[in-house]
């Protein structure tokens, strides 16, 4: 277990809250249609300018995927495994999107490269 782990992250409640929700892929309208309250109550527990009442704690906690624990102290696993391996499924799909594209590109290159070959050649004639 990481420093982190079991002693906080060092955030605030209301980051945790923000940290978990962009890691779970939600909006702000989305969280708080699964919590039944209005998206200006998810952004002031988000702003740490009002905190949630326990019972909303503990839905938000698996709304999130996260413990109420980690969510209140910032102790125990933090959603960041989830958030990075969705960027590094984004980056892989971004690589072979690139890579396909250099394919397309190198093809036109040889494309071009011999039709100009034929141009001069029959100049030549």
């Amino acid at each position: 277990m990481s420093i982190i782990e079991q002693h906080g992250d060092g955030d605030t409640l209301g980051g945790r809250i923000l940290r978990a929700r962009q890691a779970a892929g939600l909006n702000r309208v989305e969280l708080a249609r699964h919590m039944a309250v209005k998206k200006s109550t998810v952004q002031a527990w988000e702003s740490d300018s009002r905190e949630p009442r326990s019972s909303h704690m503990n839905i938000m906690a698996g709304v999130l995927g996260v413990t109420p624990t980690w969510l209140l102290q910032g102790v125990g696993s933090s959603p960041r495994g989830e958030v990075e391996a969705d960027e590094l499924r984004v980056l892989k799909a971004q690589l072979a999107e690139l890579e396909e594209l250099a394919t397309s590109i190198q093809t036109s290159i040889v494309q071009i490269r011999t039709s100009m070959e034929h141009l001069l050649a029959a100049r030549e004639e």
